[in-house]
Formats: structure tokens, sequence, C-alpha cells
């Protein structure tokens, strides 16, 4: 038997904040064990949210350096459309969320990944299946 091949990890933009601001913090932590093992995923919208958050220039392209080595999911045409009905449906029932955060907890519910994430919104989310350190 094989080593066990953990699932990838799809990290929301509150861990990677976390992680820049704190590498030391618990998510921080759990972040750098997850780099080490290449189990991070990311996704357009969450480089597009980090890359927002950047304080110069320069740091904007060493994130974007950073960031562009991890594997991405890529949402297509189809997936656009499964978010805005995700949507419609939530708010339909009474429910608000993010296009951000239907879209990140899409990308991870079709990659297979697990979300980490630090923003209580997810958890709201159904179907979703998240990474707790």
């Amino acid at each position: 038997m094989g080593p066990v091949v953990e699932a990838p990890v799809l990290v929301d933009t509150s861990v990677w904040v976390e992680y820049l601001r704190k590498p030391s913090s618990t998510a921080g932590k759990a972040l750098s064990a997850l780099l080490s093992v290449n189990r991070v995923m990311t996704s357009g919208v969450i480089v597009a949210e980090i890359l927002h958050g950047a304080r110069t220039r320069k740091e904007r392209e060493e994130l974007a350096d950073a960031l562009g080595a991890i594997p991405i999911v890529e949402l297509n045409f189809s997936d656009w459309v499964a978010i805005g009905s995700l949507l419609n449906d939530l708010r339909l029932k009474g429910h608000t969320f993010a296009l951000v955060d239907i879209a990140i907890a899409h990308a991870a519910r079709s990659a297979g990944c697990a979300l980490f994430t630090l923003d209580s919104a997810h958890r709201k989310i159904p179907g979703i299946t998240f990474f707790n350190p």
C-alpha cells in the first residue's frame, strides 16, 4: 500500500492575508505546512483579491510571481452559469452572499478541494468541504 495522498486545499484570501501578516499564527503555520507538501490550490478570484491588497507595485509583482507557481482552479463559462444559478437560488431563499464567496466555494467544490478559510460566510454555503488545521 502506497502513501496516503491528501486532497488538495483551495486557500481563501482570508488565510493568505493571515499568512502574509502573521506567519506564526495557526492559519499561517497551517498554510506553510500545506505549501511544503504541495497541497495548495488557488483561483483567479483569490489571486485578484490578494493582488488588490498589495501596498506597492514591487509587492504586487512578488505576490504575482509567488502565486503563479501554485496550481489554479480555472473557471469556465459553465462554472459562471452555475455560480450565478447558485447565487440566484440562495437569494430566492432569502440568503445573500457575495459573488466572490460563491465563486471561491464553487471553485473548491468543482475541483474536489477542501476550502481553507477564516471567513464564516463560506460556512453557510451548502456542499463545501472544509480544511480545518
